[in-house]
Protein backbone atom coordinates (compact mmCIF):
# COMPACT_ATOMS: atom_id res chain seq x y z
CA UNK A 1 0.00 0.00 0.00
CA UNK A 2 1.25 4.00 -0.49
CA UNK A 3 0.41 5.43 2.44
CA UNK A 4 0.66 9.87 2.44
CA UNK A 5 1.27 10.37 5.96
CA UNK A 6 0.64 13.91 7.34
CA UNK A 7 1.83 15.10 10.91
CA UNK A 8 5.28 12.70 9.81
CA UNK A 9 7.43 15.18 11.26
CA UNK A 10 5.35 14.64 14.58
CA UNK A 11 6.50 12.27 17.57
CA UNK A 12 3.77 9.67 16.44
CA UNK A 13 3.93 10.17 12.59
CA UNK A 14 7.84 9.44 13.27
CA UNK A 15 6.55 6.16 14.39
CA UNK A 16 4.35 5.24 12.27
CA UNK A 17 6.31 5.92 9.22
CA UNK A 18 8.80 3.72 10.63
CA UNK A 19 6.15 0.99 11.69
CA UNK A 20 4.58 1.52 7.91
CA UNK A 21 7.67 1.03 6.34
CA UNK A 22 8.92 -2.03 8.56
CA UNK A 23 5.35 -3.53 7.19
CA UNK A 24 6.23 -3.27 3.64
CA UNK A 25 4.00 -0.62 3.01
CA UNK A 26 5.66 2.48 0.82
CA UNK A 27 5.46 6.24 2.19
CA UNK A 28 5.30 9.79 1.73
CA UNK A 29 5.86 11.51 4.72
CA UNK A 30 4.63 15.11 4.52
CA UNK A 31 6.44 16.79 7.01
CA UNK A 32 6.48 21.05 7.70
CA UNK A 33 9.46 22.33 9.12
CA UNK A 34 12.18 19.04 9.39
CA UNK A 35 14.30 17.88 6.36
CA UNK A 36 13.15 14.28 7.35
CA UNK A 37 10.91 12.36 9.67
CA UNK A 38 13.58 10.83 11.47
CA UNK A 39 13.45 7.43 9.64
CA UNK A 40 16.57 6.19 8.27
CA UNK A 41 17.47 6.32 4.44
CA UNK A 42 14.58 3.52 2.67
CA UNK A 43 14.09 3.46 -1.11
CA UNK A 44 10.24 3.18 -0.25
CA UNK A 45 10.34 6.69 1.85
CA UNK A 46 9.70 9.68 0.36
CA UNK A 47 9.94 12.81 1.73
CA UNK A 48 7.66 16.14 0.94
CA UNK A 49 8.01 19.74 2.60
CA UNK A 50 4.53 21.54 2.87
CA UNK A 51 1.55 22.94 4.87
CA UNK A 52 -1.03 20.66 5.29
CA UNK A 53 -3.35 23.81 5.09
CA UNK A 54 -1.78 24.85 1.58
CA UNK A 55 -4.21 23.02 -1.25
CA UNK A 56 -1.38 23.79 -3.78
CA UNK A 57 0.82 21.24 -2.03
CA UNK A 58 -1.76 18.74 -0.55
CA UNK A 59 -3.19 18.65 -4.58
CA UNK A 60 0.76 18.18 -5.26
CA UNK A 61 1.15 15.22 -3.62
CA UNK A 62 -1.64 13.73 -3.25
CA UNK A 63 -2.05 12.02 -6.60
CA UNK A 64 -1.15 8.14 -7.19
CA UNK A 65 -1.85 7.34 -3.45
CA UNK A 66 -4.18 4.20 -1.72
CA UNK A 67 -4.42 5.56 1.70
CA UNK A 68 -4.06 9.08 3.85
CA UNK A 69 -3.39 8.52 7.53
CA UNK A 70 -3.20 11.94 9.26
CA UNK A 71 -1.40 12.34 13.13
CA UNK A 72 -1.50 16.33 12.50
CA UNK A 73 -1.94 17.89 16.14
CA UNK A 74 -1.90 20.91 18.29
CA UNK A 75 1.32 22.50 19.38
CA UNK A 76 1.84 26.07 20.79
CA UNK A 77 2.21 27.53 17.48
CA UNK A 78 -0.61 26.07 15.07
CA UNK A 79 -3.29 27.93 14.19
CA UNK A 80 -6.27 27.09 16.73
CA UNK A 81 -8.22 25.26 13.59
CA UNK A 82 -5.32 23.73 11.97
CA UNK A 83 -6.82 20.09 12.16
CA UNK A 84 -10.57 21.14 10.75
CA UNK A 85 -8.69 23.59 8.04
CA UNK A 86 -6.04 20.59 6.90
CA UNK A 87 -8.94 17.59 7.04
CA UNK A 88 -11.39 19.78 4.85
CA UNK A 89 -8.25 20.63 2.19
CA UNK A 90 -6.80 16.88 2.42
CA UNK A 91 -10.58 15.33 2.37
CA UNK A 92 -10.50 17.65 -1.09
CA UNK A 93 -7.33 16.43 -2.60
CA UNK A 94 -8.39 12.41 -1.82
CA UNK A 95 -11.79 13.11 -3.75
CA UNK A 96 -9.80 14.68 -6.55
CA UNK A 97 -7.86 12.01 -6.92
CA UNK A 98 -10.17 8.98 -6.28
CA UNK A 99 -8.29 8.24 -2.60
CA UNK A 100 -11.13 6.91 -0.75
CA UNK A 101 -9.24 5.69 3.00
CA UNK A 102 -8.25 8.09 5.57
CA UNK A 103 -7.27 7.35 9.49
CA UNK A 104 -7.06 10.10 11.74
CA UNK A 105 -5.78 10.77 15.95
CA UNK A 106 -7.67 12.82 17.83
CA UNK A 107 -7.75 12.93 21.56
CA UNK A 108 -10.47 11.26 24.21
CA UNK A 109 -12.22 14.61 24.67
CA UNK A 110 -13.84 14.83 21.62
CA UNK A 111 -16.88 12.41 22.28
CA UNK A 112 -19.38 11.01 20.41
CA UNK A 113 -23.30 9.25 21.04
CA UNK A 114 -22.95 6.29 22.83
CA UNK A 115 -19.55 7.14 24.74
CA UNK A 116 -20.64 6.30 28.51
CA UNK A 117 -18.42 8.58 30.22
CA UNK A 118 -16.20 7.99 33.29
CA UNK A 119 -16.79 10.60 36.21
CA UNK A 120 -13.03 10.94 35.38
CA UNK A 121 -13.08 11.21 32.19
CA UNK A 122 -16.00 13.85 32.69
CA UNK A 123 -13.72 15.77 34.79
CA UNK A 124 -10.50 15.89 32.42
CA UNK A 125 -12.56 16.91 29.73
CA UNK A 126 -14.27 19.55 31.51
CA UNK A 127 -10.81 20.71 32.45
CA UNK A 128 -9.45 20.96 28.83
CA UNK A 129 -12.36 22.69 27.34
CA UNK A 130 -11.90 25.36 30.16
CA UNK A 131 -7.87 25.35 29.49
CA UNK A 132 -8.29 24.94 25.59
CA UNK A 133 -11.69 25.00 24.17
CA UNK A 134 -11.16 26.35 20.79
CA UNK A 135 -8.82 22.99 20.47
CA UNK A 136 -11.24 20.76 21.55
CA UNK A 137 -13.71 22.57 19.10
CA UNK A 138 -11.13 21.54 16.40
CA UNK A 139 -10.69 18.33 16.92
CA UNK A 140 -15.15 17.98 16.72
CA UNK A 141 -14.76 19.85 13.78
CA UNK A 142 -11.91 17.44 11.93
CA UNK A 143 -14.27 14.83 13.23
CA UNK A 144 -17.66 16.87 11.07
CA UNK A 145 -15.32 17.31 8.34
CA UNK A 146 -14.73 13.32 7.86
CA UNK A 147 -18.41 12.91 8.50
CA UNK A 148 -19.73 14.64 5.30
CA UNK A 149 -16.62 13.88 2.83
CA UNK A 150 -18.07 10.87 1.77
CA UNK A 151 -15.11 8.64 2.17
CA UNK A 152 -13.80 5.63 3.68
CA UNK A 153 -13.07 7.15 7.34
CA UNK A 154 -11.53 5.87 11.07
CA UNK A 155 -10.77 8.48 13.70
CA UNK A 156 -9.44 6.92 16.39
CA UNK A 157 -9.32 8.50 20.02
CA UNK A 158 -6.75 8.38 22.59
CA UNK A 159 -5.65 10.07 25.75
CA UNK A 160 -2.35 11.19 26.19
CA UNK A 161 0.79 9.84 25.11
CA UNK A 162 3.90 8.16 26.88
CA UNK A 163 6.92 6.87 25.81
CA UNK A 164 7.29 3.01 25.60
CA UNK A 165 9.72 0.70 24.13
CA UNK A 166 7.97 -1.93 22.77
CA UNK A 167 4.34 -2.33 21.34
CA UNK A 168 2.06 -3.70 23.82
CA UNK A 169 -1.15 -5.32 23.78
CA UNK A 170 -3.40 -2.38 24.04
CA UNK A 171 -7.52 -2.46 23.65
CA UNK A 172 -9.64 -1.16 20.74
CA UNK A 173 -13.56 -0.10 22.07
CA UNK A 174 -16.44 1.53 20.29
CA UNK A 175 -16.82 3.88 22.72
CA UNK A 176 -15.35 5.68 26.16
CA UNK A 177 -16.35 3.25 28.66
CA UNK A 178 -13.34 3.68 31.31
CA UNK A 179 -10.56 6.39 32.10
CA UNK A 180 -7.13 5.96 30.82
CA UNK A 181 -4.62 8.24 32.01
CA UNK A 182 -2.29 7.43 28.80
CA UNK A 183 -1.21 5.14 26.15
CA UNK A 184 2.18 4.04 24.50
CA UNK A 185 2.61 6.22 21.60
CA UNK A 186 4.23 2.92 19.79
CA UNK A 187 0.81 1.54 20.56
CA UNK A 188 -1.19 4.40 19.09
CA UNK A 189 1.19 4.09 15.60
CA UNK A 190 0.60 0.51 15.53
CA UNK A 191 -3.07 0.99 15.94
CA UNK A 192 -3.37 3.55 13.28
CA UNK A 193 -1.83 1.15 11.17
CA UNK A 194 -4.27 -1.59 12.09
CA UNK A 195 -6.99 0.59 11.44
CA UNK A 196 -5.57 1.60 8.33
CA UNK A 197 -4.93 -1.57 6.85
CA UNK A 198 -8.64 -3.41 8.27
CA UNK A 199 -11.65 -2.78 6.62
CA UNK A 200 -13.47 -3.68 9.59
CA UNK A 201 -13.80 -0.56 11.24
CA UNK A 202 -15.47 2.30 9.14
CA UNK A 203 -16.60 5.58 9.63
CA UNK A 204 -15.99 4.66 13.52
CA UNK A 205 -14.70 6.73 16.31
CA UNK A 206 -12.84 4.30 18.44
CA UNK A 207 -11.10 4.53 21.50
CA UNK A 208 -7.53 3.15 22.42
CA UNK A 209 -6.58 2.20 25.61
CA UNK A 210 -3.90 -0.20 27.41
Amino acid sequence: MKILVFGANGSIGKLVVRQALERGHEVTAFVYEQADAGSTANDKLTYFRGDATDSTAVNKVMRGHDAVLSTLGHSRRTPLEMQSDAMRVITSAMKRYNVTRIVSLTGDGVLTTGDRIPLLNRLTTALLLFLQPKRIQDGIKQVEVLKDSGLDWAVLRTPKHRNARHITTYKLTPYVEEFTMSVSRLNVADCLLQLLESDDIVNRLPVLSD
